[in-house]
C-alpha cells in the first residue's frame, strides 16, 4: 500500500509497482531480517545502508521502517 502508485488508500495490485512488490522485485523495497533467526548483524545495515544513498525509482520520499 505504501509502494502503490495509484492515489486510493489501499494497493491496487495492478500498477507497476504492486507487481512488482508482489513478486518479491521491487527496487524501492528493502526487507533485512536476521540470519540466525535472533539478530541483525551489522553487515546486514551496512548494506542497507549503502543501498539506501541511492535515489528511490518510483517513490518520491525514501522511507525505513524498523
Amino acid at each position: 500500500m505504501i509502494l502503490c502508485m495509484q492515489e486510493n488508500k489501499s494497493e491496487c495490485k495492478t500498477c507497476k509497482s504492486c507487481i512488482q512488490f508482489a513478486s518479491n522485485n521491487h527496487p524501492d523495497f528493502m526487507k533485512i531480517e536476521p540470519e540466525d533467526g535472533k539478530t541483525i548483524k551489522i553487515e546486514q545495515i551496512r548494506y542497507m545502508r549503502r543501498k539506501n544513498r541511492r535515489k528511490a525509482n518510483y517513490i518520491f520520499k525514501k522511507s525505513i521502517y524498523y
